[in-house]
C-alpha cells in the first residue's frame, strides 16, 4: 500500500538515486531520481520519450511523488 502513497513534499523524496514516480509539469514522470553526484533532480527520457537517459530538470516543478512500486514475485 504504501506505493499508493502520494506526499506533496517532495523534500521527502530520496536523495540517494533511488528511483521514484513524479507529477511534473502537469505530467506523470515513470522514472525520476535526484543524481547525489551532482545534485541534480533527473527524469528519465520524459513521458514523451524521445530521447533516453537521464536528463536534469527543475524540481520546482514537482507537485507529487511517490516510491517505486515493489517488483512483481
Amino acid at each position: 500500500m504504501s506505493a499508493l502513497r502520494w506526499s506533496k513534499a517532495l523534500a521527502k523524496a530520496p536523495r540517494d538515486g533511488t528511483e521514484f514516480q513524479v507529477w511534473w509539469s502537469g505530467q506523470w514522470q515513470p522514472r525520476a531520481r535526484f543524481n547525489p553526484e551532482t545534485h541534480a533532480f533527473e527524469l528519465w527520457g520524459r513521458t514523451d520519450y524521445d530521447a533516453e537517459g537521464w536528463e536534469a530538470f527543475y524540481w520546482s516543478e514537482v507537485s507529487h511523488w511517490m516510491p517505486q512500486p515493489e517488483q512483481p514475485q
